[in-house]
């Protein structure tokens, strides 16, 4: 997994093309999820909101929120989940249009149903953004989720955006865990970029 990401950021930052605008860390996002467990556990739906400012030239805050709806497995009951995360990234462009990025959140859970706890703890953030071409803009990431070390979780990430206009795009996900895979489409609608 780790040779994959890491041939995956290679290509994004040897294949990035020198123009179009540059990258914009002041968003609003809209996206609806689906959920595809490992180990026969149940499959599950929702939605996500997130926001993100950014805070200077290099330095931005994030909030993310998500409520899933889970049926009913093979070894659990119907559940619910909503998840919160707030926190702060650093972004650093080594091309005109191309930044590595690091990101630090915490990380709350409030899950409703007959197996399902709450928890809280924190996500780690590493990964490489780029626009690629003028409306095509991809993301690699590596993502590290501590809950106090009965939970824990490595996934990657693949997103793609094609840009409609300067301010608004779609989107699609993929993340790949150890526990569950996710498959995600949605809207982004950025402002402030000048």
């Amino acid at each position: 997994m780790i040779r994959i990401i890491s041939a995956v950021a290679a290509a994004i930052v040897l294949f990035a093309p020198a123009t179009a605008q540059a990258l914009n860390y002041s968003y609003v996002e809209l996206s609806f999820p689906y959920i595809d467990p490992d180990n026969n556990a149940p499959e599950g739906d929702g939605i996500e909101l997130g926001f993100s400012k950014e805070l200077g030239s290099r330095f931005y805050g994030f909030m993310h929120w998500a409520d899933f709806g889970f049926k009913a497995g093979p070894s659990t009951g119907k559940f619910d989940l909503s998840i919160f995360d707030v926190g702060f990234g650093y972004h650093y462009g080594i091309g005109e249009k191309t930044d590595l990025l690091a990101e630090l959140a915490f990380v709350t859970t409030d899950a409703d149903g007959a197996t399902a706890a709450d928890d809280d703890g924190y996500l780690a953030s590493v990964g490489v953004r780029s626009r690629v071409r003028e409306k095509l803009e991809a993301e690699l990431r590596g993502n590290f989720t501590e809950f106090g070390g009965t939970n824990d979780e490595f996934a990657g990430d693949l997103r793609l955006r094609w840009y409609f206009t300067p301010a608004f795009a779609v989107q699609a996900k993929g993340v790949f865990g150890e526990d569950a895979n996710a498959y995600v489409l949605g809207f982004r609608i950025e402002f402030g970029n000048e």
